[in-house]
């Protein structure tokens, strides 16, 4: 890779004017095989201590397998950006960067719509079901693709992005409105919160409530495809 793919990416963004290269990885195994000092001892006390002590961790002698293990977890959280082979490998690189997508969000990469649109040509065309043919298609599904094609793809993903940033934003406001009226309600009542599955006779809680239907109904039709 370095070799070869790194020199031609370098290359081309000196001739666009960039002086640096951003490599987005997504989440396969291929990229994702972690270098041995980040990855995870078996589940067994002993070797549990014996990993936070070749990592310089402290933790008490009479500490149990979950409170070690969370000490496990909490360091490699911390670094996640450094602990993958191939990230590792690529920042030796002067003028290379490297941004892994969240996990289970392929959505996000641009290339997927790229792959999505060459499948979908060669099962159309594919008639004869034989491996040359499959090949020729194969080679034919790149011209379907103009340069001008490419900065939509990118498009597309910066916009569901900003649709997901959008939903949480909702999702936060929804959280803080039924917060801020279950507190008025237990300070006029003096009491705790009533369980969730109880009769809404106040009509504060019944104004709450028909605001969070209506506000998630507006998401599900704005944000969910229909079947």
């Amino acid at each position: 890779m370095k070799e070869v793919v790194v020199p031609r990416l370098k290359e081309f963004a000196r001739l666009h004017g960039y002086d640096t290269v951003v490599i987005v990885l997504d989440n396969a195994s291929y990229l994702s095989r972690l270098m041995p000092q980040f990855r995870r001892p078996k589940r067994v006390k002993k070797e549990i201590q014996q990993w936070l002590a070749d990592h310089r961790i402290e933790f008490g002698a009479r500490e149990l397998v979950a409170e070690l293990w969370q000490k496990v977890t909490d360091f490699l959280k911390n670094h996640v950006g450094d602990r993958y082979y191939m990230d590792d490998y690529l920042k030796t690189e002067e003028g290379i960067e490297t941004v892994r997508l969240p996990p289970y969000h392929c959505d996000f990469n641009p290339i997927e719509k790229f792959w999505a649109r060459r499948k979908g040509y060669v099962a159309k065309q594919n008639t004869t079901r034989k491996l040359p043919d499959l090949i020729k298609l194969w080679e034919e599904s790149a011209n379907i693709f103009k340069p001008e094609d490419f900065p939509k793809l990118f498009a597309h993903c910066i916009k569901l992005e900003d649709d997901y940033w959008d939903i949480d934003t909702k999702e936060d406001r929804i959280e803080a409105v039924g917060d801020e009226q279950a507190d008025e309600d237990v300070a006029e009542e003096g009491g705790d919160l009533e369980p969730l599955d109880q009769d809404l006779d106040d009509d504060n809680d019944l104004a709450c409530f028909r605001f969070n239907v209506f506000t998630v109904s507006r998401l599900i039709t704005k944000f969910v495809p229909r079947p």
